[in-house]
């Protein structure tokens, strides 16, 4: 095998580019890995974890770009690098067929061609973000900061400085928002409605926003603030700005906070910050089930189904029957439990959401004996090897166990797709429950890119004479690029029982399961 990479000076690109463009050279026939990333100390330490890193790489600057190709063949080789150089100057294809490009610069450029913004991405090293972060809010524009690695000291000093100017730092490691209707970073496209949101959990924001939507109401404004936010050492400054935010926006009439538990003091203050709102609050600290469901205008609810749905309720909309499990499905259900009875076997769960993943720890934790999971959720064991599941297993495949040196599974499907696939060999492998999860930049086609697996799947149990059954949840609407009701259909087609929601997809698969014992 040869190994050959090529630096690009000064040619930054942001971090979801990049792991797109790393997707599209391993696809190319004769590639066995790639890597585009920027080189700091960091990703350097990336690369050689992965076996490549070269000297000419260890001499880059966190400034420059670089790509690493391992080959059998010189002209593979050079084909790959030929393919990241034309994406760094001429652009790639966004999911509409259009060219991915770059005008400005500088912040200085790129406000001087937006006078009027007001609002920022950042997605640069971490420890490079404190820089032009205050450049940006020095002059009045609001953050997104989808970087993570930012010092906590860097995160305080300008969570702080955005609060005393009225502006608020979504992040960082924010990955999710929408503002006046506009999708940020890994959002659905959801219809504006009068429900405002701000939460510290992406993937638990994208689960509330779809039920709602697809229950027939919108959103104003989905806020994030990073998941260090609730910590202590920031207590929840973030929150707070966008709780103050939507207070005062006239075209929201309540609002939804979701986010992992604060710890104690942060959320003691939070607390008290959401009795004074003069709007209903529904609040869920997954994980933490709180004594008090209601307390004056706060609402406290315990898994993301149930956050939707209070909302939906107290927007004065009728739900009941929308929630309802179709009796189509509910005899596919029926159907399974049948033929796993007394079969013996477990669930294995596999997610590309972390908090969809803890959202099915809380429901399955009273529920089924022998459970673990690599998410930290109270009264759930933790795994003792990530790489081998046993008995009743709830799996972030997200989580940075999995994802060092490699693109998320919400983008690039292929790990998860090869766990399925192990998890299948395994003879005590009853259930397989997945999630899709749909929006702007994610993969796209994330069921049909599984298809072939979850048909392989099946060839593996019923060469061991065993069956196996494939529950899936899909996180999205039919606004999406994805289109929701295509990606039900075609994982319908191939045999898997698709639920509303994540919990309800939750649930199925425990009622299956039972019947194994």
């Amino acid at each position: 095998m040869g190994l050959k990479s090529k630096v690009f000076p000064n040619s930054y690109r942001d971090s979801v580019l990049l792991m797109k463009m790393a997707g599209m050279v391993r696809k190319i026939e004769g590639v066995e890995n790639a890597e585009v990333i920027i080189a700091t100390e960091a990703n350097k330490g990336i690369l050689e974890f992965n076996g490549l890193l070269t000297e000419e790489i260890r001499k880059a600057t966190p400034n420059d770009l670089v790509v690493s190709v391992i080959a059998g063949d010189e002209t593979v080789i050079e084909k790959a690098i030929a393919a990241v150089e034309d994406m760094i100057f001429n652009g790639l294809e966004d999911d509409k067929g259009g060219k991915v490009t770059y005008s400005a610069k500088s912040i200085a450029g790129a406000l001087a061609m937006e006078p009027e913004a007001d609002l920022a991405i950042l997605s640069i090293p971490g420890p490079l973000v404190k820089k032009d972060a205050m450049k940006l809010l020095d002059s009045g524009v609001n953050l997104l900061i989808f970087s993570d690695n930012v010092p906590i000291e860097d995160e305080l000093e300008l969570k702080r400085k955005a609060d005393e100017m009225g502006l608020m730092v979504m992040g960082p490691d924010c990955g999710t928002a929408i503002v006046r209707g506009a999708s940020l970073a890994f959002a659905n496209k959801v219809r504006q409605g009068k429900i405002g949101m701000v939460c510290a959990s992406g993937t638990g924001l994208q689960e509330v926003a779809v039920l709602i939507h697809n229950l027939g109401q919108g959103i104003s404004h989905a806020l994030g603030t990073g998941s260090n936010d609730v910590k202590d050492a920031i207590g929840g400054i973030s929150m707070k700005r966008g709780l103050k935010w939507l207070e005062q926006d006239g075209s929201t009439e309540l609002i939804v906070v979701v986010s992992k538990p604060p710890q104690k003091a942060t959320m003691e203050n939070l607390k008290e910050e959401f009795k004074k709102c003069r709007k209903p609050v529904i609040v869920n600290f997954l994980g933490s089930s709180q004594p008090v469901k209601r307390d004056g205008n706060v609402y406290y609810t315990d898994t993301l189904e149930e956050t939707a749905l209070k909302a939906l309720e107290l927007a004065g909309e009728t739900v009941d029957d929308s929630v309802a499990v179709p009796e189509d499905i509910l005899e596919d259900i029926r159907r399974e439990r049948e033929l796993h009875r007394h079969k013996g076997g477990y669930m294995r769960a596999l997610y590309t959401g972390g908090t969809l993943g803890t959202e099915a720890a809380i429901i399955c934790r009273d529920i089924l004996s022998g459970l673990t999971t690599n998410l930290t959720v109270p009264g759930v064991e933790k795994m003792a090897d990530y790489n081998v599941s046993a008995k009743n297993c709830i799996l972030d495949l997200g989580a940075d166990e999995f994802t060092l040196g490699k693109p998320h599974p919400m983008i690039e499907p292929e790990m998860k797709n090869q766990r399925l696939l192990k998890e299948a060999a395994d003879p005590e492998t009853a259930v397989i429950l997945l999630d899709f999860v749909l929006g702007y930049g994610v993969n796209a086609d994330p069921a049909g890119n599984t298809l072939y697996e979850i048909d392989k799947a099946r060839e593996i149990a019923e060469s061991q004479g065993r069956h196996i059954t494939i529950v899936a949840s899909v996180t999205g609407t039919d606004e999406d690029p994805q289109n929701r009701e295509e990606q039900i259909r075609v994982l319908k087609d191939h045999g898997v029982l698709v639920l509303p929601s994540n919990a309800q997809a939750v649930r199925a698969a425990v009622e299956i399961v039972k019947e194994c014992r």
